[in-house]
């Protein structure tokens, strides 16, 4: 299967809008970040949108949008139905903040956009998983899609604390939270290799040495390991430990989100490569 274009950014920007947001509605309930929820929100709208138009340009043409949707029980059309419903809460989100609702209205909204987020990022990634290409055929690649969405939106969301000149404490706060988050997405990215190595139905075009020592490991030590991975790790560790602050936060910030950027890429292209290898039934 060729690396669907698309698609692979359609997944980047929504897990960037829904993981932007996410924060967003927690910050809420927490009473925290205040200055950061409505750039954050409105970011999130327009990676949720953008993300939307790039899935349109997956079906070749635009009008085909509707052919789509008008077969509900697909899998694609409930997805596309998902993002134009997260998206509303978020833009509802944004009009109640713009027009000074009450604290308890603003709750009410976040919690419905927080939860679609959550179903979208894991509906995004449970599409692919088909037992007739058996590299998708697990439950790890809606997780690693929760997880990178997660990563992504705290990088961004990092940014916006540090612009906004939230409180240390609130800046600390994200930086560990992102952190954490890494580690995660790391522990599922090894949960995959490993579900690589011991799936059923071996085949060389979809092995874990082929993403280790094969064709595909520089663009998995590279730019899913060392880029997408190692080097946010290493920054928000040492801000989170150093006394003396080496890198300016807005240094760890944008540096680790255009690696996580980079590494989500690389993420999906291999994926798209490791599925190019399917089941024949007969």
């Amino acid at each position: 299967m060729e690396i669907q274009w698309p698609l692979v950014f359609y997944t980047l920007l929504i897990g960037l809008g829904v993981g932007a947001f996410a924060f967003v509605a927690i910050t809420e309930w927490l009473g925290k970040a205040q200055r950061t929820r409505m750039p954050g929100a409105i970011t999130a709208l327009v990676a949720v949108a953008l993300g939307g138009v790039a899935s349109a340009f997956h079906l070749g043409h635009v009008e085909r949008i509707f052919n789509v949707l008008s077969n509900l029980s697909s899998g694609i059309a409930q997805e596309l139905i998902l993002t134009g419903l997260t998206g509303l809460a978020i833009l509802v989100y944004i009009i109640t903040m713009r027009r000074g609702y009450s604290a308890q209205a603003r709750k009410i909204v976040a919690t419905i956009g927080l939860v679609l987020a959550v179903i979208l990022a894991f509906a995004i990634g449970n599409l692919y998983v088909l037992p007739a290409r058996p590299a998708w055929n697990t439950l790890l690649l809606p997780l690693l899609q929760l997880a990178s969405a997660a990563v992504l939106g705290l990088f961004t969301m990092y940014i916006w604390t540090v612009v906004t000149k939230e409180e240390t404490a609130v800046v600390i706060g994200v930086d560990k939270a992102t952190l954490i988050a890494l580690a995660i997405q790391a522990l599922v990215v090894v949960a995959y290799v490993v579900y690589l190595a011991v799936a059923p139905f071996p085949n060389p075009t979809r092995s874990a040495s082929r993403l280790l020592a094969g064709d595909l490991a520089p663009v998995f030590w590279g730019g899913l390991v060392v880029v997408g991975l190692l080097i946010p790790l290493g920054l928000t560790a040492w801000f989170f430990a150093a006394k003396k602050r080496v890198f300016p936060s807005l240094v760890v910030a944008v540096v680790g989100l255009v690696c996580v950027l980079a590494g989500g890429v690389a993420t999906r292209a291999l994926m798209y490569v490791l599925g190019s290898s399917i089941e024949k039934f007969s």
